[in-house]
């Protein structure tokens, strides 16, 4: 039920901040999938009361981040050495208030490839919620198998991207966009693995700028 060798002892958090710390170790996981390559550092925000639990947020993160290529090798005590025998740049930062959200946490991690940036927040009742991907806002569980297609925001590129994926037998059991300088990004959770064609038939969308397949 508790993970074990905690930076901190989970008796002693107030319940509102366990959900966080699980909610930032997804971030940190689905980021390193969206943005493959040597990471070269990580920068954690916290906004709002869960401010005061930035160092293990941190954390959370960076387990997150290392298990794609680590596994089991990496836990929560180890980690942050991993992370500074890698080179890997940790930063923090706390804002008192968030803008729009009791408790708001994010996540910038960057390659020598790119950055990307995801942010997150907890509503009742423990709903973990993916609130934005650089700059694009959305409202959607980070949970299961995901896709996270960006494109120019021009007319029938929803239509292309659902037809491909029902003419794969791949069902869609959410699907949200955002609109952005011209961009559209869509966050679509489906229900099975999607194969390979499928994913190559996206990518040739005309209007198609990146397509990212990630699982949690």
């Amino acid at each position: 039920a508790n993970a074990l060798n905690l930076p901190v002892k989970e008796s002693e958090l107030p319940s509102v901040v366990k959900p966080y710390l699980e909610l930032m170790q997804k971030l940190g996981f689905l980021a390193v999938q969206a943005n493959k390559g040597v990471i070269t550092s990580i920068h954690i925000e916290a906004q709002g009361e869960i401010g005061a639990y930035v160092d293990s947020l941190k954390t959370f993160a960076l387990v997150g981040a290392l298990n794609a290529s680590l596994g089991d090798k990496i836990n929560y005590v180890n980690a942050p050495f991993v992370a500074k025998e890698r080179g890997i740049e940790v930063k923090t930062s706390i804002k008192q208030v968030s803008d729009t959200y009791k408790n708001h946490i994010y996540i910038t991690l960057s390659t020598q490839n790119e950055s990307i940036s995801l942010s997150g927040t907890v509503f009742e009742d423990r709903h973990l919620r993916l609130t934005s991907i650089n700059h694009f806002q959305f409202d959607i569980e980070p949970k299961g198998r995901i896709i996270f297609f960006r494109n120019t925001d021009v007319p029938g590129v929803i239509g292309l991207v659902g037809s491909t994926l029902g003419n794969h037998q791949v069902n869609i059991a959410d699907f949200r966009l955002a609109r952005q300088n011209k961009e559209a990004m869509a966050v679509i959770l489906v229900d099975s693995q999607l194969p390979e064609v499928a994913i190559k038939q996206l990518e040739e969308i005309p209007a198609c700028l990146s397509v990212k397949v990630l699982n949690i």
